[in-house]
């Protein structure tokens, strides 16, 4: 049932000659789980023998059967004579595995000289546990060698991507030499556009803050029973009237859903967010910097640090590619059911999407969003949210900006979140008194290397190369 935890550490341990033999249920052969995985199998294994076992049911009880038959062709293991019969633990439930695992016990594999091993794609350590020869104990081993990367994870779900988008930023030096690889991309100083200078000293700091600031004005303030009028559309959204006339006429079974007033509110106003802030970077007098849109370049920026801090971590062994701009395949026109911003491939097939957001984050917008890579890559699959926590220094002041103040409510709202820092970083921070808490609190924010550190260190990354600091980063 899981074919990507399967496939993993069977194309770790395939040697030539082998044969793969598929347990398959009705839910497995319904999801056309086993194609898709067999296409990966013969894609990195050419030559390698794949056998089907139909199971009549999903019930444990029916997969002993399938296996218990499949094991009573004495034939069939001759052929392995003086080999080994590898059983992958990570497929159907829990009881699958204890009643597959007890037929195979049961069988005397002895007798022919055929070593019984069980094997088991982790999903913390990134690595694979397998069994000693003649024993049941567990040894932890890391990935050397299987080529699988997040291309072959989608079609392992039967997804593809859009590959003239998507960009392979980083590669595990494993993979270096495959030339069915999209070709490594490198982030420029043009992408990065104003953060490739903002971690110059005080002066590009100052220029970062100051555009941030310029980029991220005052919401809109509408009242929800008003909503918004068409003379308001029209002055703050010109380009974007025709959207908000289609929300504010909209029935409620429009776009396939109900349209509360509140959901038209946040719609509109988010409509509204976006044209304000565009006419904030035309309007003279505002420090407008040539380049990318401030979206694009925070999110080349990131990815920057991110790979900065990579090397640092020294880990080869346990991540295996990091891409950009990762969007589904639509060839119908319709919006894409995933996008990854920074996608950051496990060898395990863990999948780590850093969602980079410069400015509003909606909550419900990521839930869905986790739960759509979910669905296409793993359901240990997580989404981690980076935005900028620009903490100046003590003399600026800025504490209690309303823009800083909505960066913290960013951080507040999600577990998942890596803050984006300049230098001049101050890890604690605190807004002024107010009669309703006259001792406000310090509030604490890593730099950020520090905050990849603590999350990805859940997954066994960290740092190992000591008193080196990525490029324009703090330590």
């Amino acid at each position: 049932a899981n074919n990507i935890a399967n496939v993993i550490p069977i194309i770790e341990l395939v040697k030539p000659g082998d044969a793969v033999a598929w347990l398959e249920t009705d839910g497995a052969k319904k999801n056309q789980w086993t194609p898709n995985a067999s296409e990966v199998l013969r894609e990195h294994a050419p030559g390698i023998a794949i056998e089907v076992i139909p199971v009549q049911a999903d019930t444990p009880n029916a997969l002993a059967t399938a296996l218990k038959h499949f094991l009573a062709d004495n034939t069939r293991l001759e052929r392995y004579r003086g080999g080994s019969v590898y059983f992958v633990c990570n497929g159907g439930t829990k009881l699958h595995a204890i009643l597959a695992t007890q037929q195979l016990a049961a069988v005397d594999l002895e007798d022919r000289n055929i070593t019984l091993r069980f094997v088991y794609n982790e999903d913390r350590d990134t690595g694979y546990s397998l069994t000693r020869e003649k024993s049941l104990e567990f040894e932890h081993h890391t990935y050397r060698q299987h080529p699988i990367d997040l291309p072959d994870i989608l079609k392992l779900r039967g997804k593809g991507f859009a590959r003239d988008r998507a960009q392979c930023l980083w590669r595990s030096p494993a993979l270096l030499n495959r030339v069915d690889h999209t070709a490594l991309h490198s982030i420029t100083v043009e992408e990065r556009g104003l953060f490739a200078n903002a971690t110059n000293g005080d002066k590009g700091h100052q220029r970062a803050l100051q555009y941030y600031k310029d980029w991220m004005p005052p919401l809109p303030r509408l009242e929800s029973n008003d909503l918004a009028t068409p003379q308001q559309a029209k002055t703050l959204a010109p380009g974007l009237w025709n959207e908000v006339r289609t929300l504010l006429r909209s029935p409620p079974a429009a776009h396939g859903q109900y349209l509360s007033v509140e959901d038209k509110y946040f719609r509109i106003r988010k409509l509204m967010v976006a044209a304000s802030n565009k006419a904030a970077l035309d309007e003279p007098g505002h420090a407008r910097l040539d380049g990318p849109r401030i979206g694009d370049a925070f999110e080349a920026e990131v990815a920057h640090r991110f790979l900065a801090w990579l090397q640092l971590t020294n880990r080869d062994d346990m991540v295996q590619s990091v891409w950009k701009n990762v969007l589904d395949r639509s060839e119908n026109g319709d919006s894409p059911s995933f996008e990854l911003d920074i996608a950051v491939v496990f060898k395990n097939g863990l999948i780590i999407s850093l969602e980079c957001k410069s400015g509003q984050v909606a909550t419900r917008d990521i839930d869905g969003r986790e739960n759509n890579l979910q669905r296409v890559a793993s359901s240990i699959a997580r989404i981690v949210i980076c935005s900028p926590m620009l903490v100046p220094s003590r003399q600026i002041g800025f504490a209690d900006s309303e823009w800083f103040r909505r960066q913290h409510g960013i951080r507040a709202r999600f577990d998942d979140h890596i803050p984006y820092t300049l230098p001049n970083h101050h890890r604690t921070y605190r807004f002024p008194p107010t009669p309703s808490t006259p001792r406000p609190p310090d509030f604490h924010c890593p730099n950020f290397e520090e905050a990849c550190a603590m999350y990805f260190g859940r997954y066994g990354l960290r740092e190992t190369k000591e008193n080196v600091a990525p490029v324009n980063a703090p330590r």
